[in-house]
């Protein structure tokens, strides 16, 4: 299914929902079954085929093994599978375990609200290093439940928010768990992952052609309504935080973690990891300096920007949760209360109110554990700055002793835009633009750049490099329609959201077409320029196991103005490995990785790879490129 036929189905579903609810809800449960009926209908079958052909193999070879063992190995062996698919393990979540003496009043809120939602009992508290709130119903059973639930609190989130605003975010949360929310959101991810798994397997293989089968016609129903659903749940929350705290309480509350992850996502973050460019250890303070920061907040001008753009945001067809604005008015709040964002200088945050003395204390504590957490990922990159640093000084030394090329001066940009940011490549990428206007990758990420500092001249080189690299046109399209949308330009924004989803479509059909070649494909003459194939025929000839080598280009519908080629080789091999084509392409392969071919490729080794391939390459003209 398209990707614009998917949003049509989800706004459909969407309207049906609203319109009858028993019954999309009983559609909602009759698709997740079919999903299991469908699966076990499946092993079923396997199970009954191999039971079939062990105990036709058994009385062909009057075996003296008991008929009784052979039906329960096959037993067995189905049940293994059977459990493989099913069990989708949920792992523990991580936190601080939050102790007694840490927060009473935050206990005591947390038992009111339970009570009065009616709840399922909570196994364990968790302070977390992540800006949310979050109930997780986690089944230790697998696909047969005994739930434990854990509640979620990450002190980034208590340190935005006052202490009004948390509690409406909190009774959010357990206005899932009294839903039992959770549980059924559970259900369906283990169902979703059994078919993932299905359906990655090779079409040959277990799953085969029956699953895929059903996948393509199934799924997008399955999605489509369980994606309404998963906003439905929310909508449901959202109204019994409003009766708990109050609808506008809730409002600031939604509109200050808009405002708060933008801050921390565009500013704060990105200067805590900046520091591993000097830092070789992750610091261990994190959460006290966070703070320090979300105490301080944004600039005012920042702080309406972010929640302009915020308020402007759409709820995307993949999106389990609905955009600011759309549950504003499901909450028939105004934008005006979520404008008034800021607090009085002398009230508390969320976190001071119900930690007080405690706090900096459990500040260490998460911040150790953050430390802990991110430390390998740290080392990495403070190793790969200094790799970075490093070939920007060998860069800059031959600049000063010659020109630098186009590749040179792209790697030069590329580094400064990892190492110092936008701000420290945009002049590097205007310049080589300027000296090379035909590079396509320096005009992507100079659009891009542009794009993220609100500039529209941005969209002119996106556009420019999308109607010449079909790669690049997914998410450039959706880089301008996200600019666009952050301006209010919903027609434009909605016009090349529309472009991106036509070109991810063809894109799919395209890599499809490119998953390799049969019997059936067509053999084109490669039409390279003489300069490329004397480029191949001299990297070829350094190549001494090389006997004979041809070149021809698939025949393909989309994105025909990207060649795929079809490279076979034969080797002077005179040994097992000559009777293995697999064995050859993992002897070859590496050797041949450099080719300079402008699209990408496949390889055919030895005659005995494919006897087909090998009779139409040989007639294609102008193939061979090499024989010895």
């Amino acid at each position: 299914m398209k990707r614009e036929q998917y949003d049509a189905l989800v706004k459909r579903v969407e309207a049906y929902a609203a319109a009858h609810p028993a019954a999309y809800a009983m559609r909602v449960v009759l698709l997740a079954a079919l999903g299991y009926v469908y699966a076990g209908l499946m092993l079923l079958v396997a199970f009954a085929v191999v039971a079939g052909v062990s105990w036709l193999t058994f009385r062909a070879s009057h075996s003296q093994f008991s008929p009784l063992l052979m039906t329960i190995a096959v037993l067995g062996a189905t049940l293994l599978v059977t459990g493989r698919v099913l069990w989708v393990r949920f792992p523990a979540p991580g936190g601080v375990r939050l102790r007694a003496g840490d927060g009473p009043g935050l206990v005591a809120l947390v038992h009111m609200l339970t009570a009065r939602l009616r709840t399922p009992r909570l196994h364990r508290i968790l302070i977390t290093t992540v800006g949310n709130v979050g109930v997780v119903q986690r089944p230790r059973l697998g696909p047969f439940g005994w739930y434990r639930n854990y509640l979620l609190l990450g002190l980034p989130l208590m340190q935005t928010l006052s202490p009004e605003e948390f509690r409406a975010a909190l009774a959010h949360e357990l206005g899932h768990l009294s839903r039992q929310h959770g549980r059924f959101g559970s259900w369906i991810y283990r169902i979703r992952v059994m078919w993932l798994r299905l359906g990655a397997q090779p079409q040959g293989g277990h799953g085969g052609l029956a699953t895929q089968w059903f996948l393509t016609r199934w799924a997008p129903y399955f999605n489509a309504y369980t994606l309404v659903l998963a906003r439905r749940q929310e909508y449901d929350a959202d109204q019994f935080a409003a009766q708990l705290a109050g609808k506008n309480v809730l409002a600031r509350g939604l509109a200050r973690m808009e405002v708060m992850g933008s801050y921390l996502q565009q500013r704060w973050w990105p200067a805590v990891l900046a520091r591993a460019q000097i830092d070789p250890e992750p610091p261990t303070g994190v959460m006290g300096s966070l703070a320090v920061a979300l105490r301080a907040g944004p600039t005012p001008s920042d702080e309406r920007r972010w929640l302009e753009q915020a308020l402007r945001r759409r709820t995307d067809h993949g999106d389990t949760h609905p955009s600011l604005s759309d549950r504003l008015a499901a909450l028939r709040v105004s934008a005006q209360p979520a404008l008034a964002l800021g607090r009085e200088g002398g009230s508390l945050s969320a976190a001071e109110f119900h930690f007080g003395e405690t706090l900096p204390e459990l500040q260490s504590r998460l911040g150790a554990l953050w430390a802990r957490e991110v430390r390998s990922a740290w080392q990495r990159r403070h190793q790969l700055a200094a790799q970075a640093q490093q070939r920007l000084a060998e860069l800059a030394t031959a600049a000063s002793a010659r020109p630098l090329t186009p590749g040179e001066e792209w790697e030069q940009a590329q580094l400064e835009l990892d190492l110092n940011g936008a701000e420290g490549a945009l002049p590097r990428l205007r310049a080589l633009v300027e000296r090379a206007p035909d590079h396509h990758q320096a005009r992507y990420a100079l659009g891009s750049v542009l794009l993220e500092g609100d500039d529209p001249s941005g969209v002119q080189h996106i556009a420019w490099v999308c109607e010449r690299e079909p790669a690049a046109r997914v998410s450039g399209y959706e880089l301008v329609s996200r600019f666009y949308e952050r301006h209010g330009r919903e027609r434009e924004a909605e016009e090349y959201q529309r472009r991106a989803w036509a070109a991810a479509d063809l894109w799919e059909l395209a890599l499809a077409e490119r998953r390799g070649v049969d019997a059936r494909d067509r053999l084109l003459p490669h039409a390279l320029t003489p300069e490329e194939v004397r480029g191949l025929r001299q990297q070829l000839e350094q190549i001494p196991l090389l006997k004979a080598a041809y070149i021809a280009r698939k025949d393909v519908r989309h994105i025909a103005e990207q060649p795929y080629y079809v490279v076979a080789v034969e080797l002077r091999l005179r040994s097992y490995w000559a009777h293995a084509p697999a064995q050859r392409r993992q002897l070859i392969g590496p050797a041949l990785q450099a080719l300079p071919l402008r699209g990408p490729w496949c390889l055919f080794c030895g005659r005995l790879d494919s006897r087909h391939v090998w009779a139409k390459i040989k007639q294609v003209p102008g193939a061979e490129l090499l024989r010895r």
